[in-house]
């Protein structure tokens, strides 16, 4: 009996952030040819250096790579023909098929997997016209899908959150830190993933006046041919490494913090309200700096970074004990970009040299 496919949408995304970005075409390549993700990505990219493109997700360069992979032909469509067409009347629910639709023939805005009858995408695309289709050969060989999907309660229940708690104490007390409370919230990502939420408090203490939270999330991309054994491997492997990757910046966070205050301390200054009168982008360099350097800054100017040798500007108050300078107050750091910046003033703290006037500046 012939199966009859309806174009079902299954909702998966193989972004190893949880991300709904730009990357259909390593998604749509991941299980067209059942590869990780992340190896798609090195692949892609691998080819883009070696044709000499400036993208990867560009058709001179994922074609090539299809082909590479094991595409035995490929068709063009027509105007009119949806996706969803394309599974009901066209796809045969042995083969899996990589088709670039756009929004109306001919234009080409997005890569689909076809595979079992299905579609698989972040999205619901099915009304996109197909510009042309590619047949993945028989020789490159599946996995079987599993029932993963019915098992991502009790795997958020039994495995993430108990793992994950007990990774972030573990790192919590390394960095020697005392939070406050903690929050957790966990919720599907689409029909194969899932991704958690977490909100660490830290109250004030006797150095640092404000209480601070942080909030972020990790995502657990589970693939339709994963088996439960495999999942929990994975949570418990990935998942303490970037439990670690968090905390391990909210520790640089907190030492950042701790330094600005102290030194804001011994200049005798409250902390001002310098957003007030920054841009966003002289906001987000100035975070950027080390925490003593970032209590010393009195203004930021950024203007056409990297044309100008002053596209930079960083006035700084002189640090406390400085005696080699008797006659300035404060000074006036000038470069090219952030890095050079941050380069004087590394300098500064080692070796208490001010840019023209210990040593003349190397544009």
């Amino acid at each position: 009996m012939k199966q009859v496919n309806s174009a079902t949408l299954e909702k998966y995304n193989a972004n190893n952030r949880g991300k709904s970005v730009g990357d259909c075409v390593k998604r749509g390549i991941s299980l067209a040819f059942d590869l990780p993700y992340a190896e798609v990505g090195k692949i892609l990219n691998a080819k883009m250096k070696e044709l000499r493109k400036s993208a990867w997700n560009i058709q001179p360069v994922f074609e090539p790579v299809i082909r590479d992979l094991g595409c035995s032909n490929w068709k063009e469509g027509h105007s009119g023909w949806t996706v969803e067409d394309f599974v009901d009347n066209t796809a045969d629910p042995n083969k899996t098929y990589l088709l670039l639709v756009g929004k109306k023939y001919p234009s080409t805005s997005h890569l689909v997997c076809v595979r079992d009858g299905k579609v698989w995408d972040s999205w619901d695309c099915r009304d996109y016209e197909v510009t042309r289709y590619y047949i993945i050969a028989d020789t490159v060989q599946h996995k079987e899908f599993t029932d993963i999907k019915e098992h991502l309660d009790e795997l958020s229940r039994d495995y993430i959150y108990p793992i994950l708690t007990e990774e972030r104490i573990k790192q919590l007390t390394k960095y020697k830190l005392v939070p406050g409370t903690c929050t957790y919230s966990v919720y599907r990502k689409g029909d194969y993933g899932l991704k958690t939420v977490w909100s660490q408090e830290f109250v004030k203490d006797n150095v640092i006046t404000k209480r601070r939270i942080y909030k972020f999330e990790i995502a657990f991309p589970f693939e339709p041919t994963t088996t439960v054994e495999e999942a929990i491997k994975f949570i418990q492997t990935t998942g303490k490494v970037r439990m670690y990757d968090r905390i391990y910046a909210i520790a640089a966070q907190e030492k950042n913090l701790r330094e600005e205050y102290e030194m804001l301390a011994q200049l005798g200054k409250d902390k001002d309200k310098r957003d007030m009168w920054m841009t966003s982008q002289e906001l987000r360099f100035l975070n950027t700096l080390p925490g003593w350097a970032r209590a010393l800054v009195k203004y930021i100017r950024i203007t056409e970074p990297g044309q100008y040798h002053d596209s930079y500007e960083v006035k700084i108050d002189k640090l406390p004990g400085d005696e080699t300078h008797p006659d300035y107050n404060s000074y006036e750091l000038i470069d090219y970009d952030a890095a050079g910046i941050r380069k004087q003033l590394d300098r500064y703290a080692k070796y208490g040299e001010i840019a023209d006037i210990d040593y003349e500046h190397e544009w």
